[in-house]
């Protein structure tokens, strides 16, 4: 385990992280929104409407979230439902209850009875919160703060039972009887689906995919590092936008990168997934490029493409005779599978070089977040700035960009920490307690 886990978490609570699952999905909205829309008057046996329709919720104040499930005895919540008005709720986040009879089912029977203000439930065993007959976590969608609210109620019941709740979103705008919505990435566990297909392309080392491009479409992990400061992570700083070109590394098992550049940044999908705004590899540089003395011409053209050298640059015995013992006068390869294939030959075979390579992605347009294939945020205890100004703490510079990124786009990402050097060769590690939820 590495030393930022350690001083986050015991050991049995880490074990418990690193094996949870999750149990949300799409249908939980689904039959919330069932019951929402059936109106009787009254269920089967004269029982009252509540115990076969509408949906009993309870909002909890800001105060309460981590220990929402804390309730006295008897526990009064709101009984919502389509033909019921409702002004609106006192927090923007809470529980939701399973309907009686699914209680039952589970081994979570509970007495209900109406009240003036709702209804009350008398059976509140808040000392065994796993037995409560809770099915999910609410946010209203429309209130700031909300979603972080329900993710800290969904982290602290975690830590109490080691069962993750649901995140269901809350619209009681909507007019068509779907009030309630599911989102994936609004759990927090999905850091460990985004965590557990980042190792999965980071062992990947096929050079090129199915569709015949290069390993930048299926496989690997397009990194960019980048110190902290008074600007968006994910804007292209000026130096790019003169010379068209930002900076990223290419981490892969095959790569033997041993150190990135800044403690902290982002990581984003590989370049066949569906996104808004592509960022595809320009060209790519077996070590550290140093594109910055590209000022302001491009930055894959400016020392010239390899393939265009006299003699050509084309394997690695004459990439070591160009570079003649200086990495930093690297001609650019062309970012396709025969030059990625080499890459991986050059990083293996020539002595030292264990730092970060250099590919270089096309500048995009400022202030386009939520359109970019950003997959997490990360920080990391393996990087050459750390300790130095920009780069002090990785785990807060990564908590920064993550609460940054959150603010711009209302979207939640994960953080993950990032170890190159891990010896079980699964670098990136997610821990829902660094989780920056403000």
């Amino acid at each position: 385990m590495n030393v930022a886990s350690k001083l986050i978490c015991g050991i049995a609570l880490c074990l418990l992280l690193g094996s949870a699952h999750a149990v949300g999905s799409p249908q939980v909205a689904m039959q919330l929104n069932a019951r929402y829309s059936s109106t009787p008057a009254q269920c089967v046996g004269r029982a009252p409407a509540f115990a076969c329709s509408g949906v009993l919720l309870r909002a909890v104040p800001a105060s309460d979230v981590e220990t929402f499930w804390e309730k006295d005895d008897a526990a009064q919540l709101i009984f919502l439902r389509k033909d019921r008005a409702l002004d609106g709720l006192a927090a923007p986040s809470g529980f939701v209850l399973f309907d009686r009879l699914t209680a039952v089912g589970l081994g979570k029977p509970y007495q209900a009875g109406s009240s003036a203000g709702g209804v009350v439930v008398s059976t509140w065993h808040a000392q065994v919160p796993a037995q409560l007959p809770i099915q999910a976590i609410f946010y209203d969608v429309t209130r700031a703060g909300a979603l972080a609210a329900a993710q800290r109620s969904q982290r602290a019941y975690f830590y109490a039972t080691a069962q993750w709740l649901p995140v269901v979103r809350l619209h009681l705008g909507d007019g068509d009887g779907l009030v309630f919505g599911f989102s994936q990435q609004d759990q927090l566990d999905n850091g460990y689906r985004v965590t557990r297909r980042l190792n999965q392309r980071y062992a990947d080392t096929r050079p090129a995919c199915i569709s015949g491009r290069s390993g930048f479409d299926c496989n690997g992990v397009l990194l960019r590092s980048t110190g902290t400061g008074n600007f968006k992570a994910w804007n292209p700083a000026p130096r790019a936008l003169k010379n068209g070109g930002v900076s990223f590394s290419y981490l892969r098992s095959d790569m033997a990168i041993k150190v990135v550049v800044w403690p902290q940044g982002y990581l984003i999908r590989e370049t066949a997934a569906p996104v808004v705004h592509t960022l595809p590899a320009a060209c790519l540089y077996a070590a550290d490029g140093a594109t910055h003395d590209a000022v302001s011409t491009n930055t894959c053209t400016f020392r010239g493409w390899c393939d265009e050298k006299q003699p050509p640059v084309n394997s690695v015995a004459t990439w070591s005779a160009s570079t003649a013992g200086d990495r930093f006068r690297s001609c650019a390869f062309r970012a396709d599978a025969t030059a990625l294939q080499l890459m991986v030959e050059i990083r293996q075979k020539v002595p030292g070089l264990t730092g970060w390579n250099e590919i270089m992605v096309p500048t995009w347009p400022q202030d386009i977040a939520a359109q970019l294939p950003i997959e997490a945020f990360f920080f990391s205890a393996t990087a050459h700035y750390l300790g130095h100004v920009g780069g002090t703490n990785g785990l807060a510079g990564g908590q920064s960009f993550q609460q940054d990124y959150f603010k711009e786009t209302n979207r939640w990402l994960p953080l993950v920490e990032l170890d190159v050097q891990a010896a079980n060769r699964q670098p990136f590690i997610y821990n829902p307690a660094v989780q920056q939820l403000k």
